[in-house]
């Protein structure tokens, strides 16, 4: 008895020696600082829950349980509500379909996989901080997708221009990413480098003068139709909207899948790009760009299932740019 005692107590030290590293690891990894000690034993102890959470999931991936991996993301010192609460856009935030018109119109080849990433047409992953500007990154990269499929130039454009001159929407506080594309051609919008993200509200200070892209107009998917959506990615990168719950938090690759997450307009709470579709081990998945930083996920990318009830919603909401 004493013997299992000794060899618990050291499992225990060698754990928390374990948890140590990886907590140095990752502050140094995403640059952590806290306001004080107390904080930052609060949230160590909370680090170490989601430690916990990783080795019990991958310990279930690894016996089919699963079919996506967990790992230490940049919130991984956050607790799953802290999570949900600072990365997803509240109730009267969501994206909401506020019409139907333009609807998909393709009866063209239909490949068993596409990525835009690979045509070069989709920009580098960006990051939206502690803005709620998902809406503004969908917008964007729909555009510069569109735009470079019509003209062979994949231009950056500026999220900062929506969030401080799209009047339609709330800047930080969430927005419609058709609104956003009715701003953009009535106005145009411009490049990053010259109205640069502050991952904040601001002034607007768009000179139309200088505007880097102009669209025609959008169309729309059919709400809840994935074999429309496929369509529309087929011909363009797609702004959708999604239900991002707390298994989120920390992935880091495989297919995603959760039967929690609610697939109606009112569950979606997170704006996104779906960039391409595919399948691998018998897994059908949509390849969708995220704006949290190429940190998080597979690059800034998560493998959502396809062709499972509307996974998360992914087909609920779809727009793309026409130019």
């Amino acid at each position: 008895m004493k013997q299992f005692v000794i060899i618990l107590t050291l499992i225990a030290v060698s754990q928390a020696l374990n948890d140590e590293e990886e907590w140095g690891n990752f502050k140094e990894k995403y640059v952590k600082t806290y306001k004080s000690s107390a904080e930052e034993s609060k949230r160590f102890s909370i680090f170490q829950s989601n430690l916990r959470r990783i080795e019990n999931h991958n310990l279930k991936e690894e016996q089919g349980y699963f079919t996506y991996r967990f790992g230490v993301t940049k919130f991984a010192d956050l607790t799953p509500q802290e999570f949900i609460e600072m990365m997803t856009l509240h109730k009267t935030q969501k994206p909401k379909l506020t019409d139907t018109i333009g609807l998909v119109n393709y009866t063209g080849d239909i490949p068993d996989s596409i990525d835009w990433t690979k045509k070069g047409a989709v920009t580098n992953v960006k990051n939206q901080g502690s803005c709620g500007s998902c809406w503004a990154f969908s917008t964007t990269g729909t555009v510069e997708s569109a735009n470079f499929i019509k003209t062979g130039k994949l231009i950056s454009l500026s999220e900062q221009n929506l969030v401080d001159c799209d009047y339609e929407d709330s800047g930080c506080s969430g927005g419609y990413m058709i609104n956003g594309l009715k701003y953009i051609e009535q106005n145009g919008i411009m490049s990053e480098s010259a109205y640069p993200y502050k991952e904040q509200d601001g002034n607007c200070m768009f000179n139309e003068n200088k505007y880097a892209v102009k669209i025609s107009g959008y169309k729309t998917i059919i709400s809840g139709d994935e074999d429309d959506l496929k369509k529309a990615i087929i011909q363009t990168p797609v702004s959708v909207a999604i239900d991002v719950t707390d298994i989120f938090q920390l992935y880091t690759s495989g297919t995603l899948y959760d039967p929690t997450c609610g697939n109606t307009e009112y569950d979606l709470n997170h704006a996104v790009l779906a960039v391409g579709y595919g399948t691998s081990n018998g897994l059908d998945y949509w390849i969708v760009k995220n704006s949290w930083g190429s940190e998080w996920g597979m690059d800034g990318y998560v493998w959502m299932s396809r062709n499972r009830d509307n996974q998360c919603g992914i087909a609920t909401y779809g727009c793309y740019a026409v130019i």
